[in-house]
């Protein structure tokens, strides 16, 4: 096999082998974050039904896990490559949205209704928040460290492709 193609083969198999990691991990990931959401009880306000609030709060899971999916496939590549930048400018766009989500969900209003139910909205408003906020952080930084993870792997590959094939 000409030096060439065996490299080439090498960098084919070792971008396989990150992706497999990168797939792998994500389900990892995804089991830990459903852990989190359901291990964050939100109580529903007193004047609002429990399926109501149910319904406010919780969201299908699916768009969230391909987003981790293509997030984590992001990482891998660009920390194969060394180029940080990319996850440095990814992590400031989500804190970003996540900020404006934040200011949504969980901003304490600048003022009060008469209604007696104040301390039972923000108890509900704050219980949502922090399932949020910890979904997130969790499932952001278990990504960051599957990508890292799968360029390590895959710079193993090609460091044990070369030895084999010399």
């Amino acid at each position: 096999m000409g030096q060439f193609l065996g490299h080439q083969l090498g960098m084919l198999l070792a971008a396989l082998a990150g992706l497999g990691v990168v797939v792998f991990l994500g389900r990892l990931v995804n089991a830990i974050v459903a852990k989190i959401r359901k291990a964050v009880p939100t109580a529903a306000p007193a004047d609002v039904s429990a399926e109501e609030w149910d319904q406010i709060t919780t969201t299908d899971p699916g768009p969230g896990q391909w987003l981790g999916v293509l997030e984590r496939i992001l990482f891998f590549v660009t920390i194969s490559f060394g180029a940080w930048e990319v996850v440095a400018g990814w992590l400031i766009f989500k804190v970003g949205s996540k900020w404006e989500v934040w200011n949504n969900i969980v901003k304490v209003p600048p003022s009060f209704s008469a209604s007696g139910n104040v301390l039972s909205h923000l108890r509900a408003r704050h219980a949502w928040g922090t399932r949020v906020l910890q979904s997130f952080l969790v499932g952001t930084l278990a990504s960051v460290l599957a990508g890292l993870v799968a360029a390590v792997a895959a710079k193993f590959v090609i460091g044990a492709w070369e030895v084999a094939v010399g």
